[in-house]
C-alpha cells in the first residue's frame, strides 16, 4: 500500500466504488453485491473540480456525496415501467452554469438538470425535457458517452452550452442506430439538436470509448470492426468535429475520422482502444514533447483483437498505453484532409451522402482547418501512431492521470478488479509501482 501514500483516503474509496459488482446502497450502511441484483448498479462519475463534490449515476438513482464520500442526498429515476431497470447514459456537470445534466435509457432519454450547492443536501431538479435517440430496450448493452463543449452568450445574454452524447445499443453481432448528437441548451432547457446520426449509422460498427473538447475541435474515440461480417473489435478510429457553425451542414463538412493505433515497429499493433483519459503534461513530457504544461495529452490504452471462435467485444488479455499530444493528433488530422483535398482516399458527400473518391481541389489548409464547402465527411485511411510507454500482460479497462512534478502519475484499472499505478517518465518509458486488488474478478468501471 506504500506507492498510494499520496493518493487521499477519499480517492482510494472512491476506487471501491467504482467497481460495476460491488454495490454499496448508501442506506444504513447496507452492503448489496450485484451478483445478488443481477445487473451493475452504478453507470457513471462526475467529480465537480472545484468543490469535490461526487455525483454518482446508478441504474434507477442519482447519488450526490462530499469529497470524503459521506452521502448529501440522492434522488430515483425509476422508469415507470415494472421490471425495467432505468440505466443512467449521461452524467456531465456543465460548470457555467452550476448544474448537473442527467439523462436516463428509459422513455428515450429523459435527460434534467439539477441545481447543486456545495454542501446542500438537497437534489433539486430544476427542468426536464427528452432528446429523443433510439428506442433504448436493455441500457446494459449500451456505450455512451458525454461532454460540455465550450458555452456561449446568446443575444438575449442568456449562456447556450452544447451537450455533446455519443451512444449505441449493441449485441454480440450488431450496432443498432449508433448516435451522435450536438445538443444545444440554454438556461431553460430549450433544446436544438445540431448534429445527427443519419449520415453515419450504415457505416458504424463499434462502441464510444471517450469524448472531449480541446480548443476550437470536439473528439470521439471508437472502438469498431474493419466490416460488419467481422466478428471482434478490431481496430480503432479518433473522430473530429468543428465547433465553428450553428449550421448542421457545416457540421459535418468538418467531420474527419482517422485510424489511430499503438505499436512498436515492425510488431503487431495494439488496434482496440478501451479507455482514455485526457490530462496535463508533466515536467519531462513536456520537455520531450515539447509543450506547455497547460496542453492538453491523451492518454490510451488499448489491446490486440483476438481473431479466432470468438464473440465481438473480446480482446486479448495483452494491453499498452500510449501517449498522444493533441498537436500531434491535429497535424495527423490536416494530413489527412489535405491528402483527400489532394485527390486520395475517400469523402461523404453532404446532405444526399453518397460515398465519393476525393477529388483534387487545389485547397491548402493550415492546423486549424475546420470545413469546406468543397468537402464533406472525410474518412482518413492514415494512421495516428505512437509507440507504447509500456505493456502489462493484463486487459486495461480504465485509465486516470495526474502531473505530479516532474512525472505523470497513470491509475489503470484491471479486467480482474484490479488497480495499477504506473509512473511515466518519458515518451518511451513507464514503470510499474504499484498494483490494489479491489474486487478480483470484476472489472474496473471505465468512468474513473
Amino acid at each position: 500500500m506504500k506507492f498510494f501514500n499520496r493518493l487521499s483516503i477519499s480517492w482510494l474509496m472512491l476506487m471501491l466504488f467504482l467497481q460495476l459488482s460491488t454495490i454499496n446502497s448508501l442506506h444504513n450502511g447496507i452492503t448489496v453485491s450485484s451478483r445478488d441484483l443481477g445487473t451493475p448498479q452504478f453507470n457513471h462519475l462526475a467529480i465537480h473540480k472545484d468543490m469535490g463534490i461526487v455525483f454518482i449515476g446508478a441504474v434507477n438513482g442519482l447519488y450526490k456525496l462530499t469529497p470524503d464520500l459521506q452521502l448529501l442526498s440522492n434522488v430515483e429515476t425509476p422508469s415507470g415501467v415494472d421490471d425495467l431497470m432505468n440505466y443512467n447514459q449521461v452524467l456531465v456537470i456543465d460548470y457555467e452554469g452550476n448544474q448537473l445534466i442527467a439523462c436516463e435509457s428509459s422513455h428515450s432519454y429523459t435527460c434534467a438538470i439539477y441545481d447543486f450547492i456545495a454542501n446542500s443536501s438537497a437534489f433539486t431538479r430544476t427542468k426536464q425535457n427528452k432528446i429523443k435517440s433510439f428506442s433504448q430496450k436493455d441500457g446494459a448493452n449500451a456505450s455512451s458517452i458525454s461532454f460540455i463543449g465550450k458555452t456561449n452568450i446568446g443575444q438575449d445574454g442568456d449562456k447556450i452550452s452544447d451537450l455533446f452524447l455519443a451512444s449505441a445499443h449493441y449485441n454480440d453481432r450488431a450496432v443498432l442506430d449508433p448516435l451522435i448528437k450536438v445538443i444545444t441548451f440554454k438556461n431553460n432547457f430549450n433544446t436544438k439538436t445540431k448534429f445527427r446520426n443519419e449520415y453515419i449509422k450504415d457505416r458504424f460498427s463499434g462502441k464510444y470509448v471517450h469524448g472531449f473538447n480541446s480548443g476550437i475541435y470536439n473528439y470521439f474515440l471508437t472502438a469498431e470492426r474493419s466490416s460488419r461480417e467481422q466478428t471482434d473489435l478490431n481496430i480503432s478510429k479518433l473522430i473530429r468535429i468543428c465547433y465553428n457553425s450553428d449550421d448542421e451542414v457545416d457540421f459535418w463538412q468538418g467531420y474527419t475520422e482517422i485510424p489511430i493505433e499503438c505499436k512498436y515497429d515492425n510488431e503487431q499493433p495494439f488496434k482496440v482502444v478501451e479507455a482514455a483519459h485526457v490530462g496535463k503534461p508533466g515536467l519531462e513530457l513536456q520537455r520531450l514533447l515539447n509543450i506547455g504544461r497547460d496542453d492538453d495529452v491523451l492518454f490510451a490504452v488499448f489491446s490486440k483483437s483476438q481473431t479466432i471462435e470468438i464473440t465481438s467485444n473480446k480482446p486479448s488479455h495483452h494491453s499498452a498505453l500510449c501517449i498522444y499530444t493533441l498537436k500531434a493528433i491535429d497535424e495527423k488530422f490536416t494530413e489527412n484532409i489535405q491528402n483527400c483535398f489532394n485527390g486520395s482516399g475517400y469523402y461523404g458527400s453532404v446532405p444526399e451522402f453518397e460515398i465519393l473518391e476525393c477529388e483534387k481541389n487545389y485547397e491548402k489548409i493550415g492546423l486549424n482547418f475546420c470545413s469546406s464547402k468543397k468537402g464533406g465527411l472525410i474518412y482518413g485511411d492514415l494512421s495516428l501512431t505512437a509507440s507504447p510507454v509500456i505493456t502489462l500482460n493484463t486487459l486495461l479497462t480504465a485509465i486516470t492521470t495526474k502531473p505530479d512534478g516532474n512525472y505523470n502519475d497513470v491509475f489503470v484499472g484491471t479486467n480482474t478488479g484490479h488497480l495499477k499505478k504506473i509512473m511515466v517518465s518519458n515518451t518511451s518509458n513507464a514503470n510499474e509501482i504499484g498494483d490494489l486488488p479491489i474486487d478480483e474478478g470484476s472489472p474496473v468501471n471505465p468512468d474513473l
